[in-house]
């Protein structure tokens, strides 16, 4: 659409912690209903705990499922060993370019606080790296790494009940550094959830495939049937049941 403007995955997540900015279609008539509470309310209220964040065509990584059950089933490990409330996925990579075009390099995150502050990283876009003293700092631990560094794939997994009132209460406060888009003739402020891995306890997940940072929308359809059809995969259902949740809470 003409009018259509950039504002990244923050400012989705952000919109989906307010009232009155979601819907949902009712079954039995097709009637868009707007919801009064936020959609992570309105999901929470339904038993959700976990948010995947993924790719709109994750499903040519994962062949008939969207959803990556070991980076699912390591998180939740993750949230019982180290009370984590996020997980990200990354990969190690060789090169700036890599990184420059992933928009990302994965750090130790130095201000987490919480039972294993040694084990939580945050996600900072490359536009980070213009400081002198940040740079100096990807310089050293490219050094310490034999040139290598570690970039996030944006994909990730929040855990609601803690994270959304960290959203909500940054709200009207600095939740999001933006940064900078130029589309046609004009300049977007963007908000990306990579913010978001700063603000709590997040932690890192290499990933089992290349990074494939595709984005557009062309295959959005296909990825609805493969959802569905993950539903009735018998493998992806004895996997889900047969991990301990209730020791997740």
């Amino acid at each position: 659409h003409g009018n259509t403007r950039p504002l990244g995955s923050g400012y989705a997540l952000s919109l989906m912690s307010m009232p009155n900015e979601s819907f949902v279609m009712e079954s039995d008539k097709g009637e868009i209903k707007t919801l009064q509470d936020s959609a992570m309310d309105y999901v929470m209220a339904r038993g959700a705990k976990w948010l995947l964040v993924n790719m709109l065509n994750d499903m040519h990584r994962y062949g008939d499922m969207v959803i990556d059950t070991d980076m699912l089933a390591m998180t939740l490990k993750s949230r019982e060993d180290s009370k984590c409330q996020m997980s990200m996925e990354v990969e190690k990579v060789e090169s700036l370019s890599e990184a420059r075009r992933q928009n990302s390099v994965c750090l130790r995150n130095l201000d987490a606080k919480g039972p294993h502050p040694s084990q939580y990283v945050e996600n900072l876009e490359w536009a980070s790296f213009g400081t002198p003293d940040l740079n100096n700092l990807l310089t050293k631990i490219r050094g310490e790494m034999g040139g290598k560094m570690y970039t996030c794939s944006d994909r990730y997994m929040i855990y609601l009940p803690e994270v959304v009132p960290i959203i909500t209460s940054f709200r009207n406060a600095a939740m999001y550094t933006p940064t900078l888009r130029l589309v046609g003739r004009y300049i977007f402020p963007i908000f990306e959830i990579s913010d978001l891995t700063a603000k709590c306890r997040c932690v890192a997940l290499e990933g089992k495939a290349p990074l494939d940072p595709l984005r557009d929308t062309e295959n959005i359809g296909k990825m609805i049937s493969i959802i569905l059809k993950q539903e009735k995969n018998e493998g992806f259902n004895k996997v889900l049941n047969q991990l301990p949740v209730s020791r997740f809470k």
